[in-house]
């Protein structure tokens, strides 16, 4: 479906294209996101074992317990299908798009810890994202997905180039947007936040009746 621009189109990766979850193509770019509800275990993150870190991000991104495609595969092989011209729906081709741009959204996010992000990116590259691709992989979780919302409307991109090219290429995404002045509201922490407290107050003051 069209969203605001004449130039800007979302494709959806799963109907009516066998790709990613998510397309969306701005001028001569493309970025494609894919979504996950699978996060390697805290206690692994944090082990220092770096096999078991290892293993449990090839079954999410590269190769799955049950045999299916990992969610790195399936940008891949949406990268080659943009390459080759054959996205259903999104009216350009293949010739026509320059930059790509791969995004993995982590349900719980994924620790932004240089040697856990070089694995990914090295593993991306040898699983068939040029080098460039594999340089600018992001990797959200939910909440900077959803505080990205102005980067939409800047452009995503645009503001994904624009964050590897500056000093915060290996930081979080969530920071880049702070200090470009791209981050949004969200919601989800406002949501999270307010149940917290409700909680609280509930506790602190059960039975207590409200003045007059």
């Amino acid at each position: 479906s069209k969203v605001s621009g004449p130039k800007d189109v979302f494709v959806d990766g799963q109907n009516g294209y066998n790709g990613a979850d998510l397309i969306l193509l701005q001028n001569n770019t493309a970025t494609i996101i894919e979504i996950t509800s699978s996060g390697v275990p805290i206690n692994k993150q944090l082990s220092g074992d770096w096999s078991q870190i290892e293993k449990s991000i090839d079954w999410i991104l590269f190769k799955t317990q049950d045999g299916s495609k990992g969610k790195m595969q399936q940008i891949i092989d949406a990268v080659n299908k943009l390459k080759s011209g054959k996205l259903a729906g999104g009216g350009k081709a293949g010739d026509e798009i320059k930059d790509i741009f791969p995004v993995i959204v982590f349900e719980e996010g994924i620790s932004q810890v240089r040697p856990i992000i070089s694995i990914i990116r090295e593993k991306a590259e040898k699983a068939g994202l040029d080098a460039e691709q594999a340089a600018r992989l992001e990797l959200w979780d939910a909440e900077e997905l959803e505080a990205s919302d102005s980067a939409f409307v800047f452009g995503i991109a645009a503001a994904i180039a624009k964050k590897h090219a500056s000093e915060y290429r290996d930081f979080p995404w969530k920071n880049f947007l702070k200090w470009a002045g791209l981050a949004s509201k969200s919601s989800f922490v406002d949501v999270a936040f307010n149940a917290a407290t409700s909680d609280l107050s509930s506790l602190l003051f059960k039975g207590v009746m409200p003045l007059k």
